[in-house]
């Protein structure tokens, strides 16, 4: 039995940017066109959520001060 496949759009700009099965997982997918990242959640229900990838920086205490004390030397 084959699995239904389902296509993705890119959550930025719109365009086709892959196919995939309809099984529950989570996965990045990276779109030629515009270069950003679509977050692609398929429940196991069958739905499909794409929403845009924002990489967010958290600045982390240790490597801060780390930092800090390279540049006093």
């Amino acid at each position: 039995m084959m699995k239904e496949k389902v296509r993705i759009k890119c959550a930025s700009c719109g365009e086709e940017i892959g196919e995939l099965h309809k099984s529950p997982e989570k996965k990045y997918m990276g779109c030629g066109s515009c270069g950003k990242r679509t977050l692609v959640t398929i429940n196991k229900d069958g739905s499909v959520i794409t929403k845009l990838y924002e990489e967010k920086h958290i600045l982390h205490p240790n490597t801060e001060n780390a930092v800090k004390s390279s540049l006093k030397k």
